[in-house]
């Protein structure tokens, strides 16, 4: 129900400009085409982020458990005067609406983004977060709807679990059962900065289950630019060299020290990496 752009945007410190985004596993999403018509969607991907509470300020209200869809539409730049409307639901009647004037990417194809959204209907804080048989809903202007369900796999596996619901950040208070599992830890920024074209950065994070990573660029308001290529290339199973010299991505609470060349940045429709 909560996207991130009713939020103070004042509040905001450095933190956020340059994030540590931590990721387990390859993970695809799982989603089902309920119904078809000339329109459709091709794939769903995400993105969950665990941001601590810190870096807004004092004001407990501020969520801390975020998530952002990436709705893959074939030949949307054709298509997206037929579409009316588009939202994403969970089985607990949590609903987010995309605004289809700012959440669309003709480039890329995909309608969403980087929204940061949360549920401030299932905890007061929005540190819960609903991941089993969610649905996106494209209404069509001529009375049609396409509807596709997914889930969100839990960390270190590739299909979603039978019994794991929710995903919960440590801001959380609520009740927990079986069903609830901690989000993936977040990385800890000891030191920023930019040396002689590269940027550097020092981290921690403990969390074993954690396999991967990127650094993720935002400029002052917020908005996403673009990221590091991925810790760790899974296709050949190396540690990239700008991470510790390439020995170890360490998850036991050890300092990581990330070293980026322009080369090792992809930056949002073509953009550029500078200082």
């Amino acid at each position: 129900m909560g996207n991130f752009d009713n939020w103070r945007k004042g509040q905001f410190v450095f933190w956020l400009t340059v994030m540590v985004m931590l990721v387990s596993g390859i993970v695809p999403i799982w989603a089902k085409t309920e119904s078809q018509t000339e329109l459709q969607i091709k794939k769903i991907d995400y993105l969950v982020e665990n941001i601590p509470s810190s870096v807004f300020g004092e004001d407990k209200r501020i969520p801390s458990l975020f998530f952002s869809i990436f709705i893959y539409i074939d030949d949307l730049r054709t298509q997206l005067s037929q579409i009316k409307r588009v939202y994403i639901v969970n089985k607990y009647d949590t609903e987010w609406e995309l605004n289809l004037r700012k959440h669309v990417d003709l480039e890329e194809g995909y309608l969403g983004g980087y929204m940061r959204l949360f549920d401030e209907l299932l905890s007061q804080n929005g540190s819960l977060l609903a991941i089993k048989d969610m649905k996106v809903v494209v209404e069509l202007r001529n009375g049609k709807q396409i509807k596709k369900t997914f889930s969100i796999p839990t960390p270190g596996n590739l299909k979603p679990s039978s019994r794991v619901e929710f995903f919960y950040s440590p801001k959380y208070r609520g009740k927990r059962s079986e069903t609830h599992i901690p989000v993936l830890q977040s990385g800890v920024i000891k030191n920023l900065e930019a040396v002689d074209h590269k940027f550097k950065c020092t981290f921690t994070v403990k969390d074993e289950r954690i396999t991967n990573g990127h650094i993720i660029f935002y400029d002052k308001k917020q908005n996403y630019l673009g990221q590091s290529l991925s810790f760790v290339n899974r296709l050949i199973d190396e540690n990239a060299d700008f991470v510790n010299e390439g020995v170890k991505f360490h998850t036991n609470g050890q300092l990581n020290a990330v070293s980026l060349s322009p080369s090792d940045i992809r930056m949002l429709n073509h953009k550029k990496y500078q200082k």
